[in-house]
């Protein structure tokens, strides 16, 4: 799974960092989910 992640004029390495991890986590938490019912990614 991927998404994209926006990089702002002001962001900082820690700004979009933090961006990028809280994407993760959601993602992260998707794909588990559709294995675990599906027994696959979309």
């Amino acid at each position: 799974a991927q998404e994209a992640v926006v990089v702002e004029p002001d962001d900082t390495v820690e700004s979009l960092h933090e961006r990028i991890k809280a994407v993760e986590r959601r993602i992260y938490v998707q794909t588990i989910s559709a294995i675990i019912e599906r027994g696959s990614v979309q």
